[in-house]
């Protein structure tokens, strides 16, 4: 018997929306990577009959968080749903004919097509307003971000009509100790449909009273009558048609701010990837720490939206973090930052780095006032003579192992740092930590090979020696020779 976490319970058309909607948002997202997670293949999502078991769904969900930082990414990718790049032009128009009330009043209907997880039920409470209830069947256990994600879907059904987010109530939910998720949805017509169906109306309500009139008095009807309803009529439609205008001149503004956002969106990841590159790059061709860390440093310095960074190490012995390179600190700041010891063999230091280094945890402060408590004077002292206001650390990870720390901040741009900003960290502090442990193993692979080269020199020369000694010498330094290979 299947356990309930591997029952197939998902269509795979769910996970080709989030893929259609990666793809357009986040192209810098290894998608074959993320199915792997999730222990999915690329030809069972793009299979419309293949389904997927609450357990893949959760860790594909998980990662794509983890990757993205984005939070609300459930709901954004059902929202999305609306887009003609998932329900296609032609089916966009079909469904325009339909209208958005017999649309959500189909959505329990259409849902069994995407989930045998629950039942959907909806029930009419008005011209613009239905219930819609969530119910699910026995033995499942879903999570609250697909709670968001059916909240994005409900709003996507406006969307398709381009009417306004409709307003949700969720007055039940699952997750808050409900029985069912219980969602109120009501919607308004847009300016532009309201204004066309008064313009029809009144075209229709002329006709009929024109008709009239010209049976009791035609002249006048002709004359008067027809030449005001026309009149009104036109000015009606004129209306309706600014209206219209104007709407779609708001769209134009929204799409052009939201292509420039996704340009702008787009620059960072092509940095993004090709400081991947780079570093990868840079692993390849620098042997000697030193020169690996700053050219580390300059690649992060040119492709980063930061202003200052630094890499701290861990010494040989893992007692203390030293400072090794960093970019957009002053002289002054670099020099008190290479007479600054971290000690990581100090069982009280509450130091950000050295905790973030022992626990590899990253860190995200936006004010360092709001930490003052938890830190020591001295750590206090250090970022205040740094100017440190707020900061991201996270640390250097090889394996199991915490190499390093690395360490950004703002003090011009005054540019708010986020979860993205932790989440691009920790994408690059494993590949610093890769290349750093490559140098490591090239650096010491070269000194056993000198350690060797001096040993077969010694004996190749102590050889030529015992050629030209007396036996019992050359048999003394035979037994030396031995001594040194032991």
């Amino acid at each position: 018997m299947k356990r309930k976490e591997n029952l197939l319970l998902y269509n795979s058309k769910i996970i080709n929306t989030y893929l259609k909607f990666i793809r357009r948002n986040y192209d810098y997202i290894n998608i074959k990577e993320l199915l792997h997670c999730a222990k999915m293949e690329s030809y069972q999502v793009e299979d419309p009959g293949h389904w997927f078991s609450q357990e893949q769904i959760n860790r594909f969900h998980e990662k794509l968080k983890k990757l993205t930082g984005n939070r609300e990414i459930a709901r954004d990718a059902g929202r999305y749903s609306a887009s003609p790049d998932v329900i296609g032009v032609m089916k966009q128009y079909v469904l325009g004919l339909v209208g958005p009330s017999k649309a959500y009043t189909r959505l329990g209907k259409a849902a069994s097509n995407f989930t045998k997880a629950s039942t959907f039920n909806t029930r009419d409470l008005g011209p613009n307003k239905i219930e819609l209830v969530v119910t699910l069947n026995d033995g499942v256990r879903e999570e609250a971000f697909q709670c968001e994600n059916r909240l994005g879907y409900i709003e996507a059904v406006s969307k398709v009509f381009n009417y306004k987010l409709p307003a949700i109530e969720h007055p039940e939910c699952i997750f808050k100790g409900g029985a069912k998720c219980r969602y109120i949805v009501s919607w308004q017509e847009s300016p532009v449909t309201f204004w066309k169906k008064v313009r029809n109306y009144t075209a229709l309500a002329f006709a009929v009273i024109l008709l009239a009139l010209s049976l009791i008095s035609p002249f006048f009807t002709l004359t008067t009558m027809t030449p005001l309803f026309l009149g009104s009529l036109i000015l009606l439609s004129w209306y309706a048609v600014t209206t219209e205008i104007k709407t779609l001149n708001s769209a134009v503004n929204t799409l052009k701010d939201t292509s420039e956002k996704l340009a702008e969106q787009g620059k960072i990841n092509f940095n993004y990837t090709l400081m991947i590159n780079e570093i990868g790059e840079t692993l390849s061709r620098f042997s000697d720490m030193d020169s690996l860390v700053n050219r580390v440093i300059e690649i992060l310095e040119k492709r980063l939206d930061f202003d200052r960074g630094m890499i701290l190490l861990a010494n040989r012995y893992k007692t203390r973090l030293v400072f090794h390179s960093a970019f957009g600190y002053s002289g002054e700041e670099i020099k008190f930052l290479m007479e600054t010891v971290f000690h990581l063999n100090d069982p009280d230091s509450k130091g950000i780095f050295v905790v973030s280094f022992k626990k590899q945890t990253p860190f995200l402060i936006n004010d360092i006032h709001e930490i003052e408590g938890y830190l020591s004077p001295w750590s206090l002292d250090c970022l205040k003579k740094l100017g440190t206001k707020s900061f991201i650390c996270c640390p250097i990870i090889y394996g199991k192992e915490s190499l390093g720390i690395l360490a950004v901040d703002n003090i011009k741009t005054k540019r708010p740092l986020v979860q993205s900003d932790i989440n691009l960290l920790m994408g690059i502090a494993p590949q610093i930590g890769i290349s750093m442990q490559n140098a490591m193993l090239r650096d010491a692979k070269a000194k056993q090979y000198k350690a060797i080269l001096q040993i077969l020199t010694a004996n190749m020369e102590a050889h030529e020696i015992s050629t030209l000694l007396p036996n019992k010498d050359s048999h003394h330094l035979k037994e030396s020779n031995k001594k040194n290979w032991n």
